[in-house]
């Protein structure tokens, strides 16, 4: 060996591992990756049965599991659905027990503890 190639600023010596005044030198900052946009519904349509209706997003979700357990997230007419059912990537049913009326509201009150895609909240507006 020769003399350590880092120099501490201080003291002018060599670090000293040994003695406890090991220079700690990060290397250059990573940033983290940014956070995924959040998926933002872009229709909800009563369904033909009239007690359902299908909620589309616009980017593809990733479900924790299925069967989903309505949660409270999601509202339609004021009211919790009763199941919730995926119909492919970017698509989800709400079935709610009673008929619905094209201008009823629906809500996103939190981020579904069924959705690991995250979904923009709060967010709202009406049946078509």
């Amino acid at each position: 060996g020769g003399e350590a190639q880092l120099i501490d600023a201080v003291t002018g010596h060599a670090p000293n591992a040994g003695h406890g005044t090991c220079a700690d030198v990060p290397g250059p900052y990573t940033p983290p990756p940014p956070p995924p946009d959040p998926a933002l519904v872009v229709s909800m349509v009563i369904n033909p049965d009239g007690n359902s209706v299908t909620m589309t997003f616009d980017t593809a979700l990733d479900i924790v599991s299925t069967p989903i357990s309505p949660d409270g997230s999601i509202l339609v007419a004021g009211q919790i659905p009763q199941t919730i059912v995926v119909v492919d990537t970017h698509t989800v049913e709400l079935a709610m027990g009673f008929l619905l009326n094209v201008g009823d509201p629906w809500q996103i009150v939190s981020q579904p503890a069924w959705l690991y895609t995250p979904v923009a909240n709060p967010a709202d507006g009406t049946l078509s």
